[in-house]
């Protein structure tokens, strides 16, 4: 189906997701939202995808986190719904029984690094910067950071990221494990494309289980 906000498309057996709102710096509004769980649920139903890759158009931004210019304009019950829909969407990528490669390619705040908490592996472009600033607008993540930041980082670094609000480097962010790798802005696409297809290419085994297991430790 066509989308608006995000395109998605497939190279053989990855399925390639890109936020593509980047004069906004692919902040997320509902509808991008909505599309991304529509996404990800042809995903999950199309057997020949064997590995997901979620980026972003551009080079700035791979997402500032939610749309606060769409949050100012909704009253308490649209906010609910908010959060919400950002929650279920998010637990779709942490639950979806295949490989999921997030590519971090510019700042990546609040939900933008929640985003990526729900994949499986994270890596990042050495021009990227991460943070959960929420704190400095007097909010909290609500997209699920307070639990998967700590499952990540530990509860003190987590901590420490979430309650001062800070923002870190690309280099800063692997050494603390918030990213796996850190690619040259040179060979970002190319590096993330190869080990999507390395990861496609191995010889069928039950995914959903491999995944699981490695969640579970």
């Amino acid at each position: 189906m066509p989308y608006k906000n995000i395109s998605y498309n497939k190279d053989q057996n990855k399925a390639i997701i890109k936020l593509n709102r980047p004069e906004a710096l692919n902040a997320l509004n509902q509808e991008t939202l909505s599309e991304l769980g529509s996404a990800l649920d042809e995903i999950l139903n199309d057997p020949e995808v064997k590995v997901v890759l979620i980026t972003a158009e551009g080079q700035k931004a791979f997402s500032a986190g939610a749309d606060l210019k769409e949050a100012s304009n909704l009253d308490e019950a649209g906010i609910k719904k908010l959060i919400e829909l950002g929650q279920a969407v998010y637990r779709k990528i942490d639950d979806l029984p295949k490989p999921v490669l997030v590519a971090v390619n510019g700042i990546a705040l609040g939900g933008g690094v929640e985003m990526s908490l729900a994949g499986d592996v994270r890596v990042a472009s050495e021009t990227a910067k991460l943070g959960s600033p929420e704190v400095n607008i007097g909010l909290i993540p609500g997209w699920g950071g307070t639990q998967r930041l700590p499952k990540i980082l530990g509860k003190g670094k987590a901590a420490e990221l979430i309650l001062t609000g800070g923002v870190i480097d690309a280099k800063e962010a692997e050494r603390v494990g918030l990213v796996d790798r850190v690619l040259s802005q040179d060979e970002f696409t190319s590096a993330v494309n190869r080990m999507a297809s390395a990861i496609a290419a191995k010889p069928s085994t039950d995914r959903a289980e491999l995944i699981q297991l490695i969640k579970s430790v």
